[in-house]
């Protein structure tokens, strides 16, 4: 039987135990909610453990909203440091793969794979943390997306390589100026929040293999469409003026 989140054998009976979220440990006693279930029977188990995890859920969330309400950031504000962070990575990307054209032994699928390998990096991170790594489902999907073994197995070094030195945390003062911008304060879950955003956020950049190799820019049409409206008003505007400065005829 899978094994039941949150909750583990200890003795005869099944025992819930959850994490207290760090900003709301200065309230508390300890680190973490621990209940006994009273059970031995797994389904039982799964159950009430299933009811707790909810529970503490709504809790959680309530506590730290009473207890600051600008402690957690709201939807919007996540909304903006991923767009923030995307933008500054796609900017980020852009001249590296116009380096990379200008050579002439330059690989368009080649960079692609690369891009999408970083990708996985930073999707994987951005879910797992110090925890990620590539499992059997996780390199089934990449597979499907083109990746061949190699690939794989150099996203799997990338990120041992990452996790070992440090560097998938992001740097706490990038982090900070995110909050900073969307005029969020710089609590430990914000920090973490924002960190999940920018990792997401950089995953899709690295994505869009589309705009680098293969010219599809979807704000293109939209420029396109602006600049010919602008040139319109411009000629209308230089035939109307003319018009106006013309003299009147003499009165008979």
């Amino acid at each position: 039987m899978p094994a039941i989140a949150h909750a583990y054998r200890r003795g005869a009976t099944y025992t819930w135990r959850r994490r207290i979220p760090r900003s709301l440990c200065r309230f508390c006693k300890g680190d973490a909610l621990i209940v006994s279930l009273g059970t031995c029977d797994p389904r039982r188990a799964r159950f009430l453990a299933g009811q707790l995890t909810a529970y503490s859920d709504e809790l959680f969330h309530r506590a730290m909203a009473d207890a600051d309400p600008e402690i957690v950031m709201t939807r919007r504000q996540l909304d903006g440091v991923f767009r923030e962070s995307l933008l500054v990575h796609l900017d980020k990307l852009d001249p590296v793969a116009a380096a990379e054209r200008a050579d002439p032994d330059f690989d368009p699928d080649d960079s692609r794979r690369c891009d999408r390998r970083m990708g996985w990096v930073f999707r994987l991170l951005a879910g797992r943390g110090a925890a990620a790594k590539v499992d059997a489902g996780t390199a089934a999907k990449m597979a499907e997306q083109g990746l061949s073994p190699e690939d794989i197995a150099e996203v799997v070094a990338t990120l041992a390589a990452m996790i070992t030195q440090g560097a998938h945390r992001m740097p706490r003062q990038r982090l900070e100026t995110l909050l900073t911008h969307q005029n969020a304060p710089p609590t430990s879950v914000n920090l973490a929040l924002a960190q999940t955003e920018t990792l997401r956020a950089m995953a899709a950049a690295a994505f869009a293999t589309e705009r680098r190799y293969d010219g599809d820019r979807v704000e293109d049409s939209a420029k396109l469409d602006a600049i010919m409206l602008r040139e319109v008003d411009a000629r209308a505007a230089a035939i109307v003026e003319p018009a106006r400065s013309a003299p009147s005829p003499p009165l008979p």
